[in-house]
């Protein structure tokens, strides 16, 4: 039986998580703290995007604000490039998501398996590069799976690639505290009332904790190089933010 446990509840702790992963990551804390407390975040993030994911079916929306913030992600910490969670999480949406388009589709089954296949495969070829590697990109496909159709395969599978998730640390200790926080949300149902007002703050969290975190470890400031498209890519987000943000309230009727 699983126990309905506050989303932005969880958002929280696994941001601290985050935040103290990181800082370890980059010496300022000691290393079991990456290795314990660190592993509460990804686990927890796969969770409540797949939750969210399925039970809103905002594929679209995800997409466009991972590519984005993934991209400035990769720009505001230039030398360790593959250091963004974003794109560990868009490839196994786009995989989802591709896979949905092709079940809409009167396809003949031999071509649509091998079309299938063929889309989880580039998916997890693309995600090597990404920070849990292709262990990561299975993980959150199991997520989305378990809330569509929890079984106890489902859940062992979903232990043994949270584990697995963590296996270039090389270290026991935080395999297991991988594999004991992924076993504990499974019995964590996400909802409750959202006291947080500005969910879209954690995208550019996430880019500019990773700048302070380095300036404050090298003990200068860094300054990003961000390429044109960027701020324009950045401009026009904003700006189709706002748009959508207020469209709503103007009245587009004509006065009769």
């Amino acid at each position: 039986m699983r126990k309905i446990v506050n989303a932005d509840g969880l958002k929280c702790v696994a941001l601290v998580a985050m935040t103290l992963d990181h800082m370890a990551y980059n010496g300022l804390l000691p290393p079991w703290v990456q290795f314990t407390i660190g592993r509460l975040a990804f686990p927890i993030f796969a969770c409540l995007l797949t939750y969210h994911l399925y039970t809103k079916q905002l594929f679209k929306k995800y997409t466009e604000r991972l590519l984005f913030w993934g991209t400035v992600t990769i720009f505001a910490r230039p030398d360790y490039p593959n250091f963004d969670i974003f794109f560990t999480f868009l490839w196994p949406i786009l995989a989802i998501w591709g896979a949905q388009k092709l079940s809409q589709m009167r396809l003949p089954a031999l071509l649509h398996n091998f079309l299938l296949e063929g889309l989880f495969v580039a998916g997890a070829i693309a995600a090597v590069h990404t920070s849990y590697d292709v262990y990561g990109f299975v993980y959150v496909c199991l997520w989305y799976f378990w809330w569509k159709k929890p079984n106890s395969c489902c859940a062992c599978l979903l232990i043994f690639f949270g584990a697995l998730s963590s296996i270039t640390s090389m270290s026991p200790l935080c395999l297991a505290s991988a594999a004991l926080v992924t076993a504990g949300l499974l019995f964590v149902l996400p909802g409750g009332r959202h006291w947080l007002k500005a969910n879209y703050l954690f995208y550019p969290y996430f880019p500019a904790h990773v700048w302070a975190l380095s300036c404050w470890a090298k003990h200068t400031l860094i300054v990003p190089h961000f390429p044109l498209f960027v701020w324009v890519w950045a401009g026009v987000y904003f700006a189709l933010y706002v748009f959508r943000k207020h469209i709503k309230r103007l009245d587009l009727n004509p006065v009769r």
